[in-house]
C-alpha cells in the first residue's frame, strides 16, 4: 500500500489527506483566502497523527486546477517545496475530476448511482470551468473529452451522453442558473448541495497513475489554469 499525501486549495476549500497503513486521514475546511495559512499546519497534523515523516511518503499529490489562480499556485508551490525537501515525486490531479469522483461515490452510498458527471465550476469573468466524466470498470471517473473554460451558454453534453442520465455538480450551476440551457435536458439531475474538490478523492484517483509510473520530480509540478490570461498589467514605458 502506497503512502501518499495529497493537498488541494484550488477553490474556497482547503484540504489535505494522507493514505498510510491502509487508512486515509483527512482535513477539510472551507476557508476563503486562508489557504496559505492552513495548508502546512494541516499537513503537519496528519503526519503527526499517522506517526510518519515526509520522507516516508511514496508520492505527494496536489490539486493542479482548474480553479482560483492564487489557490492553485499555493498548492503547487507547497507541494513542490515539501516534495523537493523530502526527495519524493509529485503528481497533479484535476480538481474537476476529484469533484466528479466524490459526487459519484457519495451517490452510490445514497443508493442513486451516478455513472456520468458534468462539472461546472464558476471561473469568474462570466465563464465556467467544465469537464465531463464517466465511470470506468474500476469505479474511477475518467474524462470524456477535454476540460475547458467557456461561457455558460456554450456548455453542451457530450454527444455520447444524449438521452442518458447525468449528474450535474459544481457552483457554476447556481451562479449561472439563468444562462445555462442544460437544466432542461432530459436525464440531467442538478445537485443542489455545494461541492468542492477534496484531497481525499485525489488520493483515490492518483493510485493507478502512480502504479503506472506517471509521478514526476518535484521541479516538474505545474498548475493547469485553462485560462491563459486573467488580467494584463499596464507596462510603463521608460521616458525618453
Amino acid at each position: 500500500m502506497n503512502t501518499i499525501l495529497a493537498l488541494d486549495s484550488s477553490t474556497e476549500a482547503c484540504s489535505v489527506a494522507l493514505q498510510s497503513g491502509g487508512s486515509v486521514l483527512s482535513r477539510f475546511e472551507v476557508a476563503p483566502r486562508r489557504h496559505a495559512e492552513l495548508l502546512l499546519p494541516m499537513v503537519e497534523g496528519l503526519l503527526e497523527e499517522a506517526g510518519i515523516s515526509l520522507m516516508d511518503l511514496d508520492a505527494l499529490v496536489y490539486g493542479r486546477g482548474p480553479g482560483a489562480f492564487t489557490g492553485i499556485r499555493i498548492a503547487v508551490s507547497v507541494a513542490q517545496g515539501l516534495a523537493f525537501g523530502a526527495g519524493v515525486p509529485t503528481l497533479g490531479v484535476s480538481a474537476l475530476r476529484a469533484m466528479a469522483q466524490g459526487a459519484a461515490e457519495e451517490a452510490d452510498r445514497a443508493g442513486a448511482p451516478a455513472d456520468r458527471v458534468l462539472v461546472a465550476l464558476d471561473a469568474r469573468m462570466g465563464e465556467i470551468y467544465t469537464g465531463a466524466f464517466e465511470r470506468d470498470e474500476s469505479g474511477l471517473m475518467q474524462p470524456v473529452g477535454e476540460e475547458r473554460v467557456l461561457p455558460p451558454a456554450d456548455l453542451q453534453l457530450p454527444d455520447v451522453w444524449q438521452a442518458k442520465s447525468v449528474l450535474a455538480i459544481g457552483n457554476g450551476w447556481q451562479v449561472y442558473k439563468d444562462s445555462l440551457a442544460l437544466p432542461s435536458e432530459p436525464g440531467l439531475t442538478r445537485e443542489s448541495a455545494q461541492r468542492f474538490p477534496d484531497a481525499a478523492w485525489m488520493i483515490r484517483l492518483a493510485k493507478p497513475l502512480l502504479d503506472a509510473g506517471q509521478a514526476e520530480p518535484a521541479e516538474q509540478a505545474r498548475p493547469v489554469y485553462l485560462r491563459d490570461q486573467v488580467a494584463k498589467k499596464a507596462v510603463k514605458k521608460p521616458q525618453q
